[in-house]
Order: C-alpha cells, then sequence, then structure tokens
C-alpha cells in the first residue's frame, strides 16, 4: 500500500511539471487512446471531433465549449472526464483516463491548450518547390543539374571527368 502511494504521488509530481506541456508528445497520444474511437476522423458523436484545434474548440451538440484555453473549469472535457456519474463520465466505455492523465490534460487547458495550427499534411499534396540553383565559380556546369552534380561533387571533394570526344 505504502509503495503505491510513492508511485501514485511521483506520478502526480512527474504530470505536475514545470514547464509547457508538449501536445504532440504528451496530449495527443491520451485523445488518441481514449477520444478519438467516437471523437475522431470517422465519427463525431455529440457534434464534436479532437481531432484538429478548430473542431476541439468549437462547441458541440450541447452548445458549451468542449475546451476553453486558460481555464480547465469552464471545459467541458475536464468535466466529463472527470466526472464520477457513470452516465455523463467519458469514455463511456473502456478504460478511464488516470487521476494523472486527467490532471495532466487539466494543466494543459490551463496553460492555454496550445496545439500545432497546422495539421501535417501528406506529402502527395504538398506543391513541389524549385530548389535555388547551387552557385558555382566553375563554367563546367551547362544546364541545372550539372550544377547540382558539381556541387554535390564539390562537397565530397571529387573532380568531373574530362568531356569525353566525340565519336567520329
Amino acid at each position: 500500500m505504502r509503495m503505491r502511494i510513492i508511485i501514485l504521488t511521483t506520478g502526480l509530481l512527474f504530470a505536475l511539471k514545470a514547464g509547457a506541456i508538449d501536445f504532440a508528445k504528451e496530449i495527443q497520444p491520451l485523445l488518441a487512446e481514449h477520444c478519438f474511437k467516437c471523437h475522431g476522423e470517422k465519427k463525431r458523436n455529440g457534434g464534436l471531433r479532437l481531432t484538429n484545434r478548430r473542431d476541439a474548440l468549437a462547441p458541440g451538440d450541447s452548445g458549451k465549449a468542449t475546451i476553453v484555453p486558460g481555464n480547465s473549469a469552464a471545459s467541458l472535457l475536464i468535466q466529463k472526464i472527470s466526472s464520477a456519474n457513470p452516465k455523463e463520465q467519458m469514455p463511456p466505455k473502456g478504460r478511464r483516463l488516470t487521476a494523472v492523465q486527467i490532471d495532466l490534460i487539466r494543466q494543459w487547458i490551463d496553460e492555454g491548450a496550445t496545439w500545432p495550427e497546422t495539421e501535417p499534411q501528406h506529402w502527395a499534396y504538398v506543391k513541389p518547390k524549385r530548389p535555388a540553383l547551387p552557385q558555382l565559380k566553375s563554367k563546367w556546369p551547362r544546364n541545372a543539374i550539372d550544377r547540382f552534380i558539381l556541387s554535390r561533387l564539390d562537397k565530397e571533394g571529387l573532380k568531373p571527368s574530362p568531356q569525353a570526344p566525340p565519336e567520329q
């Protein structure tokens, strides 16, 4: 029993650490594990999606703000995940969040609920950009591809082969 109290206290102190909570490392995994099944990309129970900041800050079907940055007490998310009422508590089925996890989310909201502003976009939808041409002193390059090749050869400490003679 005593060891359990020490471990719980240590875990609580770790969760209530000084400094900003890292959303990507600490909060997003909790939301993914406990919330996304019902409030994710495929399902939006209660009109709530927790996969991006815009949707998470918008009120769901209840009309109340799910997350109020800087005010966890007014955030419906905290009220639901910490509720003792089985009809209100979230998640309704499965493993509940621990007290340490709830306190971590509470601290994150009180710190302003920072969230990456832009979601990472799949590489296939990112418009390609032309890289800047390497600046070279040599007159050897005749086109843009030659510039990249010569730049890499210089980086590796190599010299280009001499030009091949024209066939006769």
